[in-house]
């Protein structure tokens, strides 16, 4: 679950990340949760810090992410 405090933390470890906006009534986000999660389980993504963020509950940060819809997927590398 996102966290301002988490994510600014693997910001400034330079961590890449993951910023997933999703919703539990999303069907796109349900076909794109498995494909995440095997992806999530290969050795080359082990050092990606993934947040989830709800769509309906923490609209506060979807508005900072400028994000539209759920179903955002959004990378960042560091800062």
């Amino acid at each position: 679950r996102f966290t301002q405090a988490a994510f600014e933390a693997a910001q400034a470890a330079g961590k890449p990340i993951l910023v997933e906006i999703s919703a539990p009534w999303c069907p796109t986000c349900k076909a794109q949760k498995p494909i995440l999660s095997s992806l999530g389980a290969k050795p080359e993504f082990a050092r990606m810090a993934v947040f989830e963020v709800d769509f309906d509950s923490q609209t506060d940060v979807v508005r900072m992410l400028k994000a539209t819809s759920q179903s955002t997927l959004i990378v960042f590398k560091g800062k």
